[in-house]
């Protein structure tokens, strides 16, 4: 009776360290997990916070009012890469948001710059091209313009 009890004092002190092992195995992967995505987004909030944009002018070209040409400059000190994924949003009086607007929806906008990169510096040249019908002349229209980051720069389309 006391080699079947120091027999299952054995397995249970095994069984007692290979869940302690596991346990602490997982415990350390989840924290090494944890540290990487802190240590990622404490680098993306340090690329936002250097990343600095303006929307320069914005016009509308005199034979087409449906299209606009716009300058933005990267006044940050980042490279912005990715930049034809950037969201180019145009606002009316009531502050209502057409969602056609949008980069790759029925409205298009056209980027005219090296084709992967926009460095601290520089200006990017963009066009947009709205339904025929509409005319940003007739009335208070602003441009928005959206990097792949959040950072912002709004300006008016001046007619």
């Amino acid at each position: 009776m006391a080699v079947g009890e120091l027999i299952g004092a054995a397995v249970g002190l095994i069984l007692l360290i290979v869940v302690a092992y596991m346990l602490v195995g997982s415990t350390i992967n989840t924290a090494e997990t944890v540290a990487s995505a802190q240590r990622d987004m404490t680098l993306q909030q340090e690329v936002r916070l250097h990343t600095y944009i303006d929307v320069i002018s914005a016009t509308i070209e005199p034979e087409s009012p449906h299209v606009i040409n716009f300058v933005v400059a990267n006044n940050g000190s980042v490279t912005i890469n990715k930049f034809e994924n950037m969201d180019v949003i145009i606002i009316n009086q009531s502050g209502y948001y057409p969602p056609y607007y949008y980069t790759n929806s029925s409205g298009s906008v056209t980027w005219n710059s090296p084709p992967n990169s926009f460095n601290p510096g520089n200006t990017l040249n963009g066009v947009v091209s709205l339904d025929p019908t509409t005319n940003i002349c007739s009335g208070l229209y602003w441009i928005e313009v959206v990097t792949v980051n959040g950072v912002t720069s709004l300006a008016p389309i001046n007619c």
